[in-house]
């Protein structure tokens, strides 16, 4: 799966902004998720271990966090796997919320394009700003 990490996180953002449900530690705590996904390199599952995600999402409380966790994965955020093995860490799936198909952003790596797209514009007559 290919993630582009500004435009999920726009995507993100977006469903974020217009769902009353959530609150400042949900969002914290998927922010928190979402970066050890990016550090995985968008691969499902991620295995976490709770004190170090409480203490990088600024949560204090194991209440908070797992309310929170089990909420983002009934809302369909993520989907959470606990381990309840104090050794083994729980495994999180996050989904990808970029579902535009708009290619027209993106930089071309073909490098033959681009040679012919210089020397068109290498070609045309310069305007002054």
């Amino acid at each position: 799966m290919q993630v582009n990490y500004i435009k999920h996180l726009n995507a993100t953002f977006n469903l974020m902004a217009d769902d009353e449900r959530l609150s400042p530690f949900h969002v914290s705590l998927y922010l928190t998720l979402f970066q050890f996904w990016n550090l995985n390199r968008f691969k499902n599952p991620i295995s976490i271990a709770r004190q170090e995600t409480m203490r990088l999402s600024k949560i204090g409380s194991v209440n908070t966090y797992i309310k929170c966790i089990k909420e983002l994965d009934k809302w369909n955020y993520l989907k959470y796997a606990p381990s309840h093995n104090p050794l083994k860490g729980s495994l999180i799936y996050l989904y990808n919320f970029n579902t535009t198909t708009d290619n027209a952003t993106d930089i071309s790596t073909n490098k033959s394009s681009d040679k012919t797209d210089k020397q068109t514009n290498d070609n045309t007559p310069k305007q002054e700003v």
